[in-house]
């Protein structure tokens, strides 16, 4: 356990099961994971102290060219983006690292704002890192950066799983002599610790479905990194650690213009609701996904769709589906 970097589920498992009633076997088990546990919430605290006694050159306003690609924005700003981008904006102009936890709604904004960040510390010769968890995420995320920041001569890359080795090997290439400056991509950035080593603006997308080695874990040792967590849902260690003060916290409640609310019904498996639907969403041009827990009776669920809507268009998408696809 000692050697890891985090205890993780798998280090835990390698220990023999046995018996309650071995209680001297049980205790010395339960002592030792006690211990490596506390040792590991020590270091977090730790991690977290440490970056706000940490200095590094500030981000400053960029002047004209900055506010020539805020004013590019396209839609008008939420009141509560205004705010969270007065907040961000702070801490980038600081000498302190940021840590900051940004909560809000699907569609509310906050990768705009990653973007504004993003654009602030390149703009000050600073490198970003931003992290999916998913290829598809990761997609969009290159899409919408390199529509908002493509003209403004920003390089821009994505760097995903399905790459071949001689694209991986190139992109890395180019982060570490700094012709890249923004690099998106999914977990597999976070095995290389040179991505990070490079990284002035750590951005992780979704960051309730990653874990404390995907997150703090990459930061050992480069405490100088500013970090934004985003997500809708973000997971009770992060509140706490916000709520608490070793984090900062910022939320985005206000939707935006003519964005209406999301209603969510639970009900039971029912032919007629379903129908009526599916039905509803496909008369007013829209698509529907369909969710299912288990991949194997997929084609099951498929079938009795067709059965109740015949003439829809049903395609599958799961885990095993090849990549190509």
């Amino acid at each position: 356990l000692h050697k890891l970097s985090f205890v993780s589920r798998e280090n835990i498992g390698d220990m023999p099961l046995n018996s309650l009633a071995k209680k001297s076997v049980w205790s010395r088990q339960k002592s030792k994971v006690t211990t490596v546990v506390e040792h590991k919430i020590k270091e977090l605290v730790d991690f977290y102290t440490n970056k706000k006694n940490n200095y590094r050159a500030p981000y400053n306003f960029g002047g004209q060219i900055e506010q020539s690609f805020l004013d590019a924005f396209e839609y008008e700003d939420t009141p509560d983006q205004e705010i969270v981008w007065k907040e961000i904006a702070r801490d980038l102009e600081g000498n302190k690292p940021m840590y900051r936890l940004l909560c809000g709604d699907v569609g509310f904004g906050k990768t705009e704002l990653s973007i504004r960040a993003a654009f602030r510390v390149v703009i000050n010769n600073g490198q970003v890192l931003i992290l999916a968890p998913t290829t598809v995420l990761a997609g969009q995320h290159f899409k919408v950066f390199k529509e908002r920041l493509e003209s403004f001569g920003v390089i821009i890359s994505l760097f995903v799983g399905t790459l071949n080795d001689d694209d991986k090997n190139k992109i890395k290439t180019g982060w570490v002599e700094g012709k890249i400056d923004i690099l998106i991509g999914t977990s597999a950035i976070v095995y290389d610790s040179v991505f990070i080593k490079y990284t002035s603006l750590f951005v992780i997308d979704e960051e309730h479905k990653f874990g404390v080695k995907d997150k703090e874990g990459v930061l050992e040792g480069f405490v100088n990194k500013d970090v934004l967590l985003m997500s809708a849902t973000p997971i009770p260690r992060s509140l706490n650690l916000s709520l608490s003060g070793l984090n900062d916290i910022s939320t985005l409640g206000s939707p935006p213009i003519l964005r209406k609310p999301i209603q969510t019904f639970i009900n039971y498996f029912n032919d007629s609701l379903i129908k009526r639907s599916i039905e509803y969403e496909i008369s007013r041009g829209g698509q529907v996904f369909f969710v299912h827990n288990n991949i194997s009776s997929m084609l099951s669920i498929k079938n009795y769709l067709l059965r109740i809507l015949p003439r829809l268009r049903i395609l599958i998408a799961h885990s095993k589906v090849k990549p190509s696809l």
